[in-house]
C-alpha cells in the first residue's frame, strides 16, 4: 500500500491554536511517496496503515488517532472529525475487500462514459483501468490532469483507488483548480491567488481564485493557500507573486507582515518604501496595571479550558507571579521593536529568582511589534503558548494567552484567557500616551516622548521623581520597589 503525491505547490496546516493566532504557518506537502506497507483484509489493520501513509504524506509523521473507516459499494470513506474523504474503487484483482465490490462506474453523477462526460464543474474525467468508462474526479491543486493514487497491495488483492471527495480539502491539499465541466483537465489559478477549497467550479461563491491577502504571496499557479511573507519581509498589496524586504532600522518580526516597524523611543512608526526621514531608532518604556479581575492569572485560563497546562504550559508572569489588578507591568520596548513585559516589585520565586529579578528571563514575555496596534510573540517550541496584545482604545490594551503546537497530532486545542490592560506610563500600542509616570519607575523625556524606566535594583522609588539608595547594610535585588521597606538587611558577613 502507497501513496502517490499528486507533485503539487499546495500547503497544509502547520500550526494550530487554542484561539484566533497572530500569524499562520503552513509547511509544503512532502513529494516523496510514502513508504510501501503490507496489509491484510481486516478493517482495523487497513485503518491504521491509511492513517500511517496518509499522515506520512501529509506532515511527514503517522496520524496518532487513525480516521473511521467505512465501506460500501465500491467506496471506501474515511473521517476524521469534520474531514471527510470518499474513495472509490476504480480496479481491483483478487477477492476484493470488506464488502467494497465490484469496479464498474456505470451510473450517477460520479461516472461517465466518456472523457468528456464530466459535465458537472469542478471534476474532470478519469479512466478506470480494466474497465470502459471514467471516474468524475474532483479538481485537486497545482496540476492538470494528475491526481493522488492511494494503492493496496497484497499477496490476495491488488485494489486501486482515485480520490473521489475530499471535503475536507487542507488536509491533502487538493485545491487551488477549478473546472469548468466537460473536460478532462482542471485549470490552475494564476501565481498571485489562492483557491482553498476542492472541486471549485471556478464561478459560484467561495468557489473562485481570489487575490492573495495582503502579508501573504502566491509564487506558482494553483496554491491552495498563500504563504506568509516571512520575518524580515513584508507585502502591504493583494494578488502578490512575492515579498518585500524591510527597509534598515525597520523590522517584521512575525510571518504575515504587511508592513514593517521603525521604533524611535519606543514609540512605533510604520515603515514601507522609506525610512529615510525617521530618527535612528531607540528604546522606551512605559508600563501598564491589570484592569480586569481573576482573567489572566493561570488559575483563570485553566478554569477557562484551558488544553492543558502540563503540555501548553503557561507563562510564568500569569502562572506563578502575581498578576492582578495591583500588578504593575513594565513594557520595555526595545530599539528593533521587541517587547520585553515584566512584573514590578514581585518577589514571587520563579525560575530560581525573584519575578521582578531584572535577570530573571523566566518572568518575562518578549513579544514583537506587528502594528502600530498590535504585538504577539513567536512560538518558538513544537508546544508552548502564543500571546498578543492589542489596543482598544484610550489607555486600554487586550491581552491574550493561548496554547499552541505545531504537532498535527495534537491540533484540536482549546482554551484562551484574556484581560485588559490600562497604561498608566509612556505610550504602548498608541494607548496613552501619559506623561506621568507611576511609583516603583524613573521618568525621563517629556510629553509625548516620556519613558517610566523601572526603578533599579538598591533603589526604590516612591514617586518617578524621587529615585532613593537604599541605605548603607541593606539591598534589593528587584526592579520597580516604591518603598524603604524593600530595602533588605543584608546577611552576616556581606
Amino acid at each position: 500500500m502507497t501513496v502517490t503525491p499528486n507533485d503539487s505547490g499546495s500547503v497544509v496546516d502547520g500550526m494550530w491554536t487554542g484561539g484566533t493566532a497572530p500569524y499562520a504557518v503552513f509547511q509544503n506537502c512532502p513529494m516523496a511517496g510514502s513508504s510501501s506497507l503490507a496489509t491484510t483484509t481486516t478493517n482495523s489493520t487497513i485503518v491504521a496503515d491509511i492513517s500511517a501513509l496518509l499522515g506520512g504524506a501529509i506532515w511527514d509523521i503517522p496520524l496518532a488517532t487513525p480516521p473511521a473507516l467505512t465501506f460500501g459499494n465500491g467506496t471506501l470513506t474515511l473521517t476524521d472529525g469534520s474531514c471527510v474523504l470518499k474513495y472509490r474503487i476504480s480496479d481491483y484483482t483478487g477477492i476484493g475487500i470488506r464488502g467494497a465490490v465490484g469496479v464498474a462506474c456505470t451510473s450517477g453523477p460520479d461516472c461517465a462514459v466518456s472523457v468528456d462526460a464530466c459535465s458537472a464543474r469542478g471534476t474532470y474525467a478519469v479512466p478506470v483501468a480494466s474497465a470502459s468508462g471514467y471516474i468524475c474526479a474532483l479538481c485537486p491543486a497545482g496540476q492538470s490532469t494528475s491526481l493522488a493514487l492511494l494503492r493496496f497491495v497484497n499477496t490476495n488483492f491488488y485494489l486501486r483507488m482515485y480520490v473521489h471527495r475530499l471535503d475536507c480539502c487542507k488536509w491533502l491539499s487538493c485545491a487551488g483548480t477549478y473546472s469548468p465541466g466537460s473536460t478532462d483537465t482542471c485549470v490552475p489559478c494564476d501565481a498571485g491567488k489562492q483557491l482553498s477549497v476542492v472541486g471549485a467550479d471556478g464561478i459560484s461563491t467561495g468557489q473562485k481564485c481570489t487575490d492573495c491577502a495582503a502579508g501573504t504571496f502566491g509564487p506558482a499557479p494553483g496554491m491552495s493557500d498563500c504563504i506568509p511573507c516571512s520575518p524580515g519581509s513584508y507585502q502591504d498589496k493583494t494578488g502578490q507573486q512575492t515579498c518585500n524586504d524591510c527597509q534598515p532600522n525597520s523590522y517584521s518580526s512575525l510571518p504575515g507582515g504587511t508592513k514593517c516597524i521603525k521604533c524611535v523611543a519606543g514609540r512605533p512608526t510604520v515603515c514601507t518604501s522609506t525610512c529615510a526621514s525617521f530618527s535612528d531608532p531607540s528604546e522606551g518604556y512605559a508600563t501598564a496595571v491589570v484592569t480586569t479581575v481573576n482573567t489572566l492569572s493561570g488559575s483563570a485560563c485553566v478554569a477557562g479550558g484551558w488544553a492543558n497546562a502540563t503540555t501548553y504550559p503557561i507563562p510564568p508572569l500569569a502562572s506563578t507571579c502575581v498578576m492582578n489588578t495591583t500588578t504593575v507591568l513594565s513594557l520595555y520596548v526595545t530599539d528593533t521593536c521587541g517587547v520585553i513585559i515584566q512584573p514590578l516589585a514581585d518577589t514571587t520565586v520563579t525560575g530560581g529568582s525573584a519575578c521582578s529579578d531584572p535577570d530573571n528571563t523566566a518572568s518575562t514575555i518578549t513579544a514583537y511589534y506587528t502594528s502600530s496596534t498590535t504585538a504577539a510573540t513567536m512560538l518558538s517550541d513544537p508546544t508552548g503558548t502564543i500571546v498578543t496584545l492589542s489596543f482598544v482604545s484610550g489607555n486600554a490594551v487586550t491581552m491574550s494567552m493561548l496554547p499552541a503546537t505545531t504537532d498535527p497530532n495534537s491540533r484540536t486545542l482549546s482554551g484562551t484567557c484574556s484581560g485588559t490592560l490600562s497604561v498608566t506610563g509612556g505610550s504602548f500600542l498608541t494607548a496613552g500616551p501619559s506623561s506621568i509616570c507611576p511609583a516603583g519607575t524613573t521618568s525621563t523625556g517629556s510629553g509625548s516622548s516620556t519613558s517610566c524606566q523601572p526603578c533599579p535594583v538598591a533603589s526604590y522609588c516612591p514617586s518617578a521623581s524621587s529615585l532613593q539608595s537604599c541605605p548603607p547594610g541593606t539591598y534589593n535585588g528587584i526592579v520597580g520597589a516604591i518603598g524603604a521597606s524593600s530595602c533588605l538587611t543584608c546577611p552576616n558577613a556581606t
